[in-house]
C-alpha cells in the first residue's frame, strides 16, 4: 500500500479496491467457521467472490457499520470507472472527484490543520480515504469472533446459568 500514492490514477484506484477486497475477506474468514475449504469456496469460486457481494454480507452480517458499507460501496463505484473504460481517465474526472466528495471518511479529514492545503489533490484526499476506511476496518478484523467461538461462549455462559 506504501507505493499508492505514486501509482498512476488507475492503478491507485485498483490497488485501493483490492487491498479493502482483502481486509474483506480476512474479515469474513475470522467471523466464519474453521473449514478452510469451505470458506474457500465460498470466497473464491462463489457466491461471495465479487467485492459488492462481500461489502454486503459483511454488512448484513454486522460485521461493517452503514458508513462503511457506504464508503466501501463509493470505492467500489470509482474503481469500476477506471477498470472498464477505455479512456484516460483521472482523480480529477468530474464524477470522479463528486464520488470521492461523496466519501463519509472525509469528515475525519475536514477537521485536520493541513486539510485546506491537501484538498486540492483528489487522489491524496481518495488516498487518504482509503487509508482511513482501512484502518477501521483492520480493527474489527482483530475483534471478530467465528460463529464457532461464539457458540462456545454461549453455551459456557448458560452452563453458568
Amino acid at each position: 500500500m506504501a507505493d499508492i500514492q505514486e501509482t498512476n490514477d488507475l492503478g491507485t484506484a485498483l490497488i485501493a479496491m483490492a487491498f479493502l477486497d482483502n481486509i474483506l475477506m480476512s474479515l469474513l474468514k475470522g467471523y466464519f467457521i474453521n473449514n478452510t475449504k469451505k470458506v474457500n469456496q465460498l470466497l473464491k469460486d462463489g457466491p461471495l467472490e465479487t467485492f459488492y457481494s462481500r461489502i454486503m454480507i459483511c454488512y448484513c452480517l454486522g460485521l461493517i457499520n452503514e458508513e462503511q458499507r457506504y464508503d466501501l460501496d463509493i470505492i467500489r463505484r470509482i474503481r469500476n470507472k477506471f477498470a472498464h473504460t477505455f479512456e484516460t481517465i483521472t482523480f480529477d474526472e468530474i464524477l470522479i472527484k463528486d464520488l470521492i466528495k461523496s466519501l463519509k471518511q472525509i469528515r475525519r479529514l475536514e477537521s485536520l490543520d493541513y486539510y485546506e492545503e491537501y484538498k486540492k489533490s483528489n487522489k491524496f484526499i481518495f488516498v487518504i480515504c482509503v487509508a482511513l476506511l482501512s484502518n477501521s476496518l483492520l480493527l474489527k478484523c482483530l475483534s471478530v469472533k467465528s460463529v464457532e467461538k461464539k457458540k462456545k461462549e454461549n453455551s459456557s455462559i448458560k452452563q453458568k446459568l
